[in-house]
Protein backbone atom coordinates (compact mmCIF):
# COMPACT_ATOMS: atom_id res chain seq x y z
CA UNK A 1 0.00 0.00 0.00
CA UNK A 2 1.48 3.41 -0.98
CA UNK A 3 2.09 5.88 1.83
CA UNK A 4 0.63 8.73 -0.18
CA UNK A 5 -1.94 8.63 -2.99
CA UNK A 6 -2.50 11.24 -5.71
CA UNK A 7 -5.51 11.63 -7.96
CA UNK A 8 -5.00 12.48 -11.65
CA UNK A 9 -8.21 13.99 -13.00
CA UNK A 10 -9.34 15.83 -16.10
CA UNK A 11 -9.59 14.85 -19.75
CA UNK A 12 -7.38 13.47 -22.52
CA UNK A 13 -4.33 15.63 -21.85
CA UNK A 14 -4.20 14.16 -18.35
CA UNK A 15 -4.49 10.66 -19.80
CA UNK A 16 -1.74 11.59 -22.24
CA UNK A 17 -1.57 11.41 -26.01
CA UNK A 18 2.20 11.45 -26.39
CA UNK A 19 4.01 8.84 -28.50
CA UNK A 20 6.13 6.77 -28.70
CA UNK A 21 5.65 5.25 -25.26
CA UNK A 22 9.38 4.50 -25.16
CA UNK A 23 10.03 8.25 -24.91
CA UNK A 24 8.25 8.46 -21.56
CA UNK A 25 9.88 8.68 -18.14
CA UNK A 26 11.41 5.49 -16.74
CA UNK A 27 9.61 3.48 -14.08
CA UNK A 28 10.55 3.45 -10.41
CA UNK A 29 9.51 0.54 -8.21
CA UNK A 30 8.38 3.04 -5.55
CA UNK A 31 5.90 4.72 -7.92
CA UNK A 32 2.67 2.74 -8.32
CA UNK A 33 -0.56 3.08 -10.30
CA UNK A 34 -3.96 1.64 -9.39
CA UNK A 35 -5.15 -0.79 -12.07
CA UNK A 36 -8.08 -3.21 -11.93
CA UNK A 37 -8.31 -3.50 -8.17
CA UNK A 38 -4.59 -3.67 -7.49
CA UNK A 39 -1.39 -1.64 -7.35
CA UNK A 40 1.20 -2.06 -10.10
CA UNK A 41 4.52 -0.39 -10.88
CA UNK A 42 3.61 2.76 -12.80
CA UNK A 43 4.50 3.15 -16.47
CA UNK A 44 2.97 5.01 -19.39
CA UNK A 45 0.23 4.84 -20.33
CA UNK A 46 -1.26 5.52 -16.91
CA UNK A 47 -4.69 5.27 -18.52
CA UNK A 48 -6.13 1.95 -19.64
CA UNK A 49 -3.36 0.22 -21.64
CA UNK A 50 -6.04 -1.51 -23.74
CA UNK A 51 -7.02 1.88 -25.20
CA UNK A 52 -4.51 2.52 -28.00
CA UNK A 53 -5.15 6.28 -27.76
CA UNK A 54 -3.56 6.45 -24.30
CA UNK A 55 0.09 7.46 -24.37
CA UNK A 56 2.64 9.45 -22.42
CA UNK A 57 1.05 12.05 -20.14
CA UNK A 58 2.13 14.27 -17.24
CA UNK A 59 1.50 11.70 -14.50
CA UNK A 60 4.85 9.90 -14.50
CA UNK A 61 7.06 12.97 -14.11
CA UNK A 62 4.63 14.33 -11.53
CA UNK A 63 4.87 11.11 -9.52
CA UNK A 64 8.65 10.95 -9.79
CA UNK A 65 8.88 14.57 -8.68
CA UNK A 66 6.70 13.86 -5.67
CA UNK A 67 8.85 10.84 -4.78
CA UNK A 68 11.93 13.06 -4.70
CA UNK A 69 10.12 15.61 -2.56
CA UNK A 70 8.62 13.20 -0.03
CA UNK A 71 11.39 10.60 0.18
CA UNK A 72 8.51 8.13 0.53
CA UNK A 73 8.80 4.36 0.39
CA UNK A 74 5.93 4.31 -2.11
CA UNK A 75 3.64 6.79 -3.85
CA UNK A 76 0.44 5.79 -5.63
CA UNK A 77 -1.36 7.36 -8.60
CA UNK A 78 -5.06 6.90 -9.34
CA UNK A 79 -5.87 7.85 -12.94
CA UNK A 80 -9.42 9.25 -13.11
CA UNK A 81 -9.26 11.33 -16.30
CA UNK A 82 -11.92 10.80 -18.96
CA UNK A 83 -11.36 11.95 -22.54
CA UNK A 84 -13.57 14.72 -23.88
CA UNK A 85 -15.18 15.71 -20.59
CA UNK A 86 -16.32 19.26 -19.87
CA UNK A 87 -16.25 20.64 -16.33
CA UNK A 88 -20.01 19.98 -16.21
CA UNK A 89 -19.29 16.25 -16.52
CA UNK A 90 -17.11 16.53 -13.40
CA UNK A 91 -19.92 17.88 -11.23
CA UNK A 92 -20.41 15.78 -8.06
CA UNK A 93 -23.80 14.50 -9.23
CA UNK A 94 -22.36 13.04 -12.44
CA UNK A 95 -20.98 9.56 -13.03
CA UNK A 96 -17.51 10.76 -14.08
CA UNK A 97 -17.01 12.22 -10.62
CA UNK A 98 -18.59 9.34 -8.69
CA UNK A 99 -16.56 6.72 -10.57
CA UNK A 100 -13.38 8.63 -9.76
CA UNK A 101 -14.24 8.71 -6.06
CA UNK A 102 -15.07 5.00 -6.14
CA UNK A 103 -11.64 4.26 -7.64
CA UNK A 104 -9.84 6.34 -5.03
CA UNK A 105 -11.73 4.71 -2.16
CA UNK A 106 -11.02 1.24 -3.58
CA UNK A 107 -7.31 2.07 -3.81
CA UNK A 108 -7.21 3.23 -0.19
CA UNK A 109 -4.41 5.20 1.41
CA UNK A 110 -4.06 8.87 2.32
CA UNK A 111 -4.92 11.26 -0.52
CA UNK A 112 -2.18 13.88 -0.48
CA UNK A 113 -3.08 15.79 -3.61
CA UNK A 114 -5.16 16.11 -6.76
CA UNK A 115 -3.87 17.35 -10.09
CA UNK A 116 -6.49 18.46 -12.57
CA UNK A 117 -5.81 19.06 -16.27
CA UNK A 118 -9.06 19.90 -18.06
CA UNK A 119 -10.85 22.66 -19.91
CA UNK A 120 -10.18 22.08 -23.61
CA UNK A 121 -13.73 20.84 -24.24
CA UNK A 122 -15.16 23.87 -22.43
CA UNK A 123 -13.24 26.14 -24.81
CA UNK A 124 -15.54 25.09 -27.66
CA UNK A 125 -18.69 26.66 -26.18
CA UNK A 126 -19.17 30.11 -24.66
CA UNK A 127 -21.51 29.01 -21.87
CA UNK A 128 -19.13 26.28 -20.74
CA UNK A 129 -16.16 28.62 -20.91
CA UNK A 130 -17.73 31.47 -18.94
CA UNK A 131 -18.93 29.22 -16.12
CA UNK A 132 -15.75 27.14 -15.70
CA UNK A 133 -14.61 28.71 -12.40
CA UNK A 134 -18.02 28.46 -10.77
CA UNK A 135 -18.44 24.81 -11.79
CA UNK A 136 -14.90 23.95 -10.77
CA UNK A 137 -15.64 25.41 -7.34
CA UNK A 138 -18.32 22.77 -6.84
CA UNK A 139 -15.78 20.10 -7.81
CA UNK A 140 -13.32 21.45 -5.24
CA UNK A 141 -15.99 21.36 -2.53
CA UNK A 142 -16.91 17.78 -3.43
CA UNK A 143 -13.30 16.57 -3.55
CA UNK A 144 -12.66 18.05 -0.11
CA UNK A 145 -15.82 16.44 1.24
CA UNK A 146 -15.04 13.01 -0.18
CA UNK A 147 -11.23 12.84 -0.09
CA UNK A 148 -10.15 15.11 2.75
CA UNK A 149 -10.78 18.68 3.86
CA UNK A 150 -7.13 19.69 3.49
CA UNK A 151 -6.25 17.99 0.19
CA UNK A 152 -4.19 20.34 -2.05
CA UNK A 153 -5.38 20.74 -5.64
CA UNK A 154 -3.24 21.91 -8.57
CA UNK A 155 -4.90 22.76 -11.88
CA UNK A 156 -3.22 23.02 -15.26
CA UNK A 157 -4.24 26.01 -17.34
CA UNK A 158 -5.06 24.93 -20.89
CA UNK A 159 -2.52 25.50 -23.63
CA UNK A 160 -2.73 27.21 -27.02
CA UNK A 161 -5.38 25.23 -28.91
CA UNK A 162 -6.21 25.17 -32.60
CA UNK A 163 -9.84 25.96 -33.41
CA UNK A 164 -11.32 26.53 -29.94
CA UNK A 165 -12.87 30.02 -29.95
CA UNK A 166 -13.35 30.47 -26.19
CA UNK A 167 -9.98 29.20 -24.95
CA UNK A 168 -8.87 32.61 -23.63
CA UNK A 169 -12.00 32.77 -21.47
CA UNK A 170 -11.27 29.33 -20.04
CA UNK A 171 -7.72 30.37 -19.18
CA UNK A 172 -9.04 33.50 -17.46
CA UNK A 173 -11.56 31.40 -15.55
CA UNK A 174 -8.86 28.97 -14.45
CA UNK A 175 -6.65 31.78 -13.17
CA UNK A 176 -9.66 33.19 -11.34
CA UNK A 177 -10.35 29.83 -9.74
CA UNK A 178 -6.76 29.48 -8.51
CA UNK A 179 -6.94 32.96 -7.00
CA UNK A 180 -10.34 32.36 -5.39
CA UNK A 181 -10.37 28.89 -3.85
CA UNK A 182 -8.09 28.16 -0.88
CA UNK A 183 -5.56 25.41 -1.34
CA UNK A 184 -5.71 25.56 -5.15
CA UNK A 185 -2.68 26.41 -7.28
CA UNK A 186 -2.32 26.71 -11.05
CA UNK A 187 0.46 25.94 -13.50
CA UNK A 188 0.70 27.41 -16.98
CA UNK A 189 1.15 25.47 -20.22
CA UNK A 190 0.90 28.16 -22.91
CA UNK A 191 4.61 27.90 -23.67
CA UNK A 192 4.44 24.14 -24.28
CA UNK A 193 4.38 22.69 -27.79
CA UNK A 194 1.27 21.00 -29.14
CA UNK A 195 1.26 17.96 -31.36
CA UNK A 196 -0.07 17.91 -34.93
CA UNK A 197 -3.74 17.91 -33.85
CA UNK A 198 -3.37 21.26 -32.06
CA UNK A 199 -5.06 19.92 -28.92
CA UNK A 200 -2.68 17.42 -27.32
CA UNK A 201 0.87 18.09 -26.19
CA UNK A 202 4.10 16.52 -27.37
CA UNK A 203 5.92 14.02 -25.14
CA UNK A 204 8.48 16.52 -23.90
CA UNK A 205 5.71 18.98 -23.05
CA UNK A 206 3.82 16.38 -21.02
CA UNK A 207 6.98 15.60 -19.07
CA UNK A 208 7.56 19.29 -18.35
CA UNK A 209 3.93 19.76 -17.29
CA UNK A 210 4.18 16.86 -14.85
CA UNK A 211 7.29 18.41 -13.31
CA UNK A 212 5.47 21.73 -12.96
CA UNK A 213 2.59 20.01 -11.20
CA UNK A 214 5.04 18.50 -8.69
CA UNK A 215 6.80 21.83 -8.15
CA UNK A 216 3.49 23.58 -7.49
CA UNK A 217 2.16 20.84 -5.21
CA UNK A 218 5.11 20.88 -2.80
CA UNK A 219 4.79 24.37 -1.28
CA UNK A 220 0.99 24.13 -1.38
CA UNK A 221 1.02 20.91 0.61
CA UNK A 222 3.32 22.40 3.24
CA UNK A 223 1.13 25.45 3.75
CA UNK A 224 -2.50 24.40 3.30
CA UNK A 225 -4.93 24.86 5.07
CA UNK A 226 -4.90 28.61 5.53
CA UNK A 227 -3.12 29.24 2.24
CA UNK A 228 -3.34 32.11 -0.22
CA UNK A 229 -1.36 32.36 -3.44
CA UNK A 230 0.32 35.51 -4.71
CA UNK A 231 1.28 35.42 -8.38
CA UNK A 232 4.40 37.26 -9.48
CA UNK A 233 6.66 37.20 -12.50
CA UNK A 234 10.40 36.64 -12.30
CA UNK A 235 12.28 36.80 -15.56
CA UNK A 236 10.46 34.62 -18.10
CA UNK A 237 8.99 32.29 -15.47
CA UNK A 238 5.67 32.61 -13.67
CA UNK A 239 6.04 32.24 -9.91
CA UNK A 240 3.59 31.41 -7.16
CA UNK A 241 4.52 32.53 -3.67
CA UNK A 242 2.59 30.62 -1.03
CA UNK A 243 1.58 32.63 2.03
CA UNK A 244 0.13 31.03 5.15
CA UNK A 245 -0.04 31.95 8.84
CA UNK A 246 1.69 35.25 8.14
CA UNK A 247 4.77 33.67 6.53
CA UNK A 248 5.71 33.71 2.87
CA UNK A 249 7.65 30.89 1.28
CA UNK A 250 10.26 31.21 -1.42
CA UNK A 251 8.42 31.60 -4.75
CA UNK A 252 8.04 28.36 -6.67
CA UNK A 253 8.68 28.41 -10.42
CA UNK A 254 5.86 26.56 -12.18
CA UNK A 255 5.52 28.07 -15.65
CA UNK A 256 6.35 31.03 -17.84
CA UNK A 257 4.64 34.36 -17.65
CA UNK A 258 2.60 35.03 -20.76
CA UNK A 259 1.70 38.62 -21.67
Amino acid sequence: MPQEVFVLAGQSNMLGRGFPLSAGAPSDTRLLVWRENGWQIAADPLGNPADAANGVGPGMTFGLGVLRSLHARAVGLVQCAVSGTTISKWQPTRSVYSKCIDQVHAAGGHVDGIIFLQGESDAAHEDDATHWAERFGRVVTAFRRDLGADVPIVIGQIGELAGFPYQAIVREQQAQAAATYPGVAMITTLDEKMGPDGVHFRVEAYEDIGTRFAEAWGPLRRSFPGVTLRRTCGGRRELYAVRARGRASTPSSVGRCVP
